[in-house]
């Protein structure tokens, strides 16, 4: 592999953002993957109000014929053990009456709505395009929070993973819309405990406009603004940046989380996270860094990138020089702190120019911060 030497002829850098997975403008959900955790469901209590949340339970999604007093009595336990004495259930199979303003009154109310789990394909069936979705995105819009389990938290992405009413396989189904709450996201779930760790490498492969992810039992994530934190267990991630080029993907864990806009992962503290340890390395040609050489125009910025031989690295900080690392041939890493450079093409092939992600904090080491987009200027 060559030496790639970039160099920044300026440090005032335009806050420009390449964006691809986008959550709500306001409000926040939380995203269970199953299983009987109950930190998720309590985080959601939280964010909803506490004890004085008004929450709204949709249980659509287990196909019971009798969500009577039983039924909500269990359901309903966990949020009464919080001190939330407002829940009310709403359920309906029927698309007329979830698009009337009479089934919907609860939720203009709601500071919160849980979806539970069951098959995601019935919520699809009862709910999308209704005046109850509509309804769900305005208590978003005032700042409410929507979370869910299982088939609760698949429906709130934009491609419904397992949504073939024939059953869990194929994981491509005869149903592929869901709210899409979290926009250009494939949600899925049980993840490890059911062997489905490599089921959205596939969607990914049809669809790779959309990041997947993938929660086990008991993992969980927490959207807000442009970011998720995981708020328990192992989330898998599955960026078409790796899923296209090696069929990679990787894991955060609690704590860590994830930039959705330049799909980028972090550390709790909001570092990029050190992703080459993990994910296997390119190999590249000369003629491979050759075409990555030249110009580029960030706004009032010049930034100069040349191919110089031995190893791949880049001048950002005053007097330091930092390593770069291929994992695929437009996918970059700092070999030290992952900051992710991410190259972009005209529709020929041609290198155009770059979203280079920095971090929150790199401007605490003299570093340039943020997030980058670059356009080619001029040829090598």
């Amino acid at each position: 592999m060559r030496r790639t030497w970039i160099a920044i002829a300026t440090l005032v850098w335009p806050a420009l953002v390449f964006a691809q997975t986008s959550a709500p403008a306001s409000g926040t959900l939380v995203i269970q993957g199953g299983g009987a955790s109950t930190i998720p469901r309590d985080e959601f209590i939280r964010l909803a109000g506490g004890a004085r949340a008004n929450i709204v339970v949709i249980p659509t999604a287990a196909g019971l014929d009798d969500y009577g007093e039983d039924f909500q009595k269990d359901e309903f336990r966990g949020f009464r053990e919080q001190g939330v004495t407002s829940i009310s259930l709403l359920h309906t199979t029927s698309r007329q009456v979830a698009d009337s303003a009479e089934f919907i009154a609860p939720l203009e109310k709601a500071t919160g709505v849980w979806f539970i789990g069951g098959r995601q394909w019935r919520l699809a069936d009862a709910y999308l395009g209704t005046k109850t979705e509509a309804a769900l995105r305005r208590l978003l819009e005032r700042g409410g929070v929507i979370g869910g389990t299982s088939a609760g938290a698949t429906i709130l992405g934009s491609y419904l993973v397992r949504g073939d009413t024939r059953g869990a396989l194929p994981p491509i189904g005869d149903h592929q819309r869901g709210f899409g709450f979290l926009k250009n996201s494939a949600i899925d779930q049980h993840l490890l405990v059911r062997n489905r760790q490599f089921d959205l490498l596939p969607i990914i492969h049809a669809h790779p406009e959309l990041l997947g992810i993938g929660l086990d039992e008991k993992a969980a994530i927490v959207v807000h603004g442009d970011e998720f934190t995981v708020l328990d267990g192992y989330v898998a991630i599955y960026d078409p940046a790796i899923v296209l080029a090696n069929d990679e993907f990787y894991f955060l864990r609690k704590g860590e989380r994830f930039r959705l806009s330049t799909r980028t992962p972090m550390n709790a503290g909001g570092t990029p996270r050190f992703l080459p340890q993990i994910l296997p390395h390119a190999t590249l040609t000369a003629a491979e860094d050759e075409e990555l050489a030249g110009t580029y125009r960030a706004g009032e910025s010049l930034i100069r990138i040349a191919v110089t031989g031995g190893k791949v690295g880049a001048a950002i900080c005053p007097g330091e020089q930092r390593e770069l690392i291929a994992v695929t041939r437009d996918l970059w890493f700092d070999k030290y702190d992952g900051w992710k450079l991410v190259v972009h093409r005209a529709p020929g092939g041609a290198v155009s120019g770059f979203t280079w992600d920095l971090g929150r904090d790199a401007g605490s080491k003299r570093c340039l911060s943020g997030t980058v987009e670059a356009v080619r200027s001029n040829a090598p």
